[in-house]
């Protein structure tokens, strides 16, 4: 997943290869799936695969005042699924600044986890969602979903991952 030139801005861009390198012409028609989010920049970070097959791409999309994060699942035939946020798009917006997601992974649940950084007054901080699989945020989980982690300076979750014990270990700047 990354960006793709829509002429104003950027899109979510996906593409889905064989093994011999070619497209997938069974993903989308031609092996590449275009999603705006936003009026302005769109661009995935991560990609994920489902267990049952399904495809989550996780980033950010300018909604044209700040960034927010954003989620685009599809079916493994690359159309939107529909059961996530009944439009296959969701939107997170802190409304302090911008937010971004730069990372993600799926726990044993099928929950996902985001990481990424909220800009939320002087310097951005450490930024965890979860989410349940429908595409809502869990409101088990920290604050209805979200966890903020000030470290006083600059900071940016890039990377996250489950350990042996279920604990989510989470990597930035």
């Amino acid at each position: 997943s990354g960006g793709v030139n829509n002429g104003t801005g950027s899109d979510f861009a996906t593409v889905r290869y064989n093994t011999d390198g070619t497209l997938d012409m069974t993903f989308s028609v031609d092996g590449i799936v275009q999603t705006a989010i936003g009026a302005g920049t769109d661009i995935a970070y991560e990609t994920l695969i489902q267990a049952d097959g399904k495809i989550v791409a996780v980033g950010f999309s300018v909604n044209g005042v700040d960034a927010d994060v954003a989620l685009v699942r599809y079916n493994s035939d690359g159309t939107l699924d529909t059961s996530f946020d009944l439009d296959g798009k969701v939107s997170y917006d802190s409304g302090t600044g911008d937010d971004g997601a730069y990372g993600a992974t799926l726990q044993g649940d099928g929950k996902i986890v985001v990481v990424g950084s909220q800009d939320g007054g002087a310097e951005p901080d450490f930024m965890v969602l979860r989410y349940d699989t429908d595409g809502t945020l869990d409101a088990t989980f920290g604050l209805n979903g979200l966890v903020i982690t000030d470290f006083g300076a600059y900071a940016a979750a890039q990377d996250v991952t489950i350990d042996n014990s279920g604990k989510i270990v989470v990597v930035g700047s």
